[in-house]
């Protein structure tokens, strides 16, 4: 990525991830490089006098939280394919490690009930599951599940959506609309 497009890279990025309920295929090193960019760019406002260090401070600021918030969309993502039993494409070397080790590790492990401490979070959807769905993290990073057929949750609205479009669920009732 060149230097002057890295911010307008991400937001892009961002974007198109938000509004698909689709993988957005990512160059492999897409994580590595806005990394080093990013790096970059705080050493910058280190060194950088008032008010260019705010504004990149801003700026740094504002792409951590994009590529925060990229990072859980496609991991949910990733595992509803997983959980539908559908192909997984389109991942950065990063994502596959995770990946690789969430689902070697973490669903069969997924706390019992009584010791999951839902955390408050965005908007919420009532659904009906339509087939079996083993555990998943949410958005909000609470463990949701497993869930049998015709089991009825209220889950983040951006979980709900991806659920439903790949066919493992429908809305019943929420705060936000699909």
């Amino acid at each position: 990525m060149s230097e002057g497009s890295n911010y307008e890279k991400l937001e892009e990025i961002w974007f198109k991830e938000r509004s698909s309920s689709d993988l957005v295929p990512l160059e492999p090193d897409f994580f590595e490089g806005i990394g080093h960019w990013l790096e970059k760019l705080r050493e910058e406002a280190k060194s950088s006098d008032e008010p260019l260090r705010g504004v990149l401070g801003a700026e740094v600021a504002i792409a951590e939280e994009m590529i925060s918030s990229l990072r859980v969309i496609r991991a949910t993502k990733a595992m509803a394919l997983l959980l539908a039993e559908e192909k997984v494409e389109g991942l950065t070397r990063q994502e596959l490690e995770f990946l690789g080790r969430a689902v070697g590790t973490g669903l069969e492990r997924a706390p019992s009930p009584e010791k999951r401490r839902p955390i408050e979070g965005g908007p919420k959807l009532l659904i009906t599951f339509k087939k079996v769905v083993s555990a998943f993290v949410g958005m909000d990073l609470a463990v949701y599940g497993p869930f049998s057929e015709g089991d009825v949750a209220n889950i983040p609205e951006e979980n709900a959506k991806i659920l439903v479009n790949k066919g493992l669920a429908e809305v019943i009732r929420g705060e936000g609309s699909l």
